[in-house]
């Protein structure tokens, strides 16, 4: 059985769960060890005053993990996510419709989004974020054998970040189940 991921469901998760782990079915843990790694892949302080989209941002709990001199923006497309990570930090922008989003961002993070199935494809995504963000673009993957989860082939993303940049690393260290691919302009 493959975990549902329609706008519905993740309303549902929103309006269930207690914690931003929960709601995405991870581990606070593993939520926390993928913040800590794209913080540590997105230099956060090395760039004072640049905009971050967080893609995917369910309850918003990454803006913890960013500077306050950056400019936060979340998006999900679960409206209910959005009202929740309103709720928890009233001060940043989320957004559930793209067309509420900026032209482009400074920096664009998408962390854990591609884990349950959808109608869209990863490779196909990360390349419509890439074209928007202006410096990087850095995404947590999933490649577990859990057969409820959509599994990202790592030679597949080393291909397309190939393909867009030169400037590009992959890190698998983090968890078992999980890989980074950070590319940056």
């Amino acid at each position: 059985m493959v975990l549902d991921n329609s706008v519905e469901a993740w309303n549902e998760r929103a309006r269930q769960a207690q914690t931003p782990w929960e709601a995405a079915s991870f581990s606070e843990y593993s939520q926390v060890a993928r913040y800590d790694t794209v913080a540590k892949y997105l230099k956060i302080g090395d760039w004072p005053g640049n905009s971050v989209l967080d893609w995917g941002c369910g309850f918003g709990r990454f803006v913890d993990w960013v500077s306050p001199e950056f400019t936060y923006c979340g998006y999900d497309h679960s409206p209910e996510m959005v009202a929740r990570a309103k709720e928890l930090y009233p001060k940043c922008k989320f957004a559930s419709d793209v067309k509420e989003l900026e032209l482009g961002y400074d920096h664009i993070v998408a962390i854990g989004v591609w884990t349950l199935a959808s109608a869209f494809t990863y490779l196909n995504e990360l390349t419509w974020l890439w074209d928007r963000a202006r410096k990087s673009l850095i995404a947590c993957l999933y490649r577990g054998t859990d057969e409820r989860c959509t599994k990202s082939d790592p030679i597949a993303v080393v291909a397309l970040a190939n393909s867009l940049t030169n400037k590009w690393l992959i890190d698998a260290t983090y968890l078992p189940n999980d890989f980074l691919v950070a590319m940056y302009k």
